[in-house]
């Protein structure tokens, strides 16, 4: 579980231009501010660690390209810039992927690996490195959904 000495990172994805000028942006931040304030947690947010991703779809793995948010995210959970024990805050597991499941299970497992959590706003569950066998078919069947709606 969380602890008050966490650090909380809010990934913040949508894919079309048009989802711009609807909720989103503030519906998934505030989802984020939300979750860390109700469980004393520190929600990053300095710029460098400012994680969104604006009109890049996740069907087609742009947030992973070089310039992708996601990927910088990726990169310093490898690097140890973001510790281990840190949290992810996203939306729902589709704001990570909606690739097929055998290309998004195994970055979901990564990062669960790196003692990285990942909380889910819309459905309030916490993944850790500890997932059980229920953690993992849901969230298997939460990425083959998101992949099905994509294509």
């Amino acid at each position: 579980m969380t602890t008050l000495s966490t650090k909380a990172y809010s990934y913040i994805r949508f894919s079309t231009p048009e989802q711009a000028n609807g909720d989103s942006y503030r519906r998934q931040r505030a989802a984020a501010e939300t979750y860390c304030m109700q469980n004393g947690l520190e929600l990053v947010r300095s710029e460098d660690y400012f994680f969104f991703d604006s009109g890049r779809s996740a069907f087609k793995g742009k947030h992973l390209d070089d310039t992708g948010q996601l990927a910088r995210f990726l990169s310093f959970v490898k690097d140890g810039t973001i510790e281990p024990g840190s949290l992810l805050i996203v939306e729902s597991l589709d704001r990570l992927s909606r690739e097929h499941v055998r290309e998004a299970l195994p970055r979901f497992l990564n990062i669960l690996n790196n003692d990285i959590q990942i909380y889910t706003a819309a459905d309030n569950k916490l993944y850790t490195k500890d997932y059980n066998d229920v953690d993992l078919i849901v969230s298997i069947v939460q990425m083959s959904r998101a992949h099905s709606e994509s294509s």
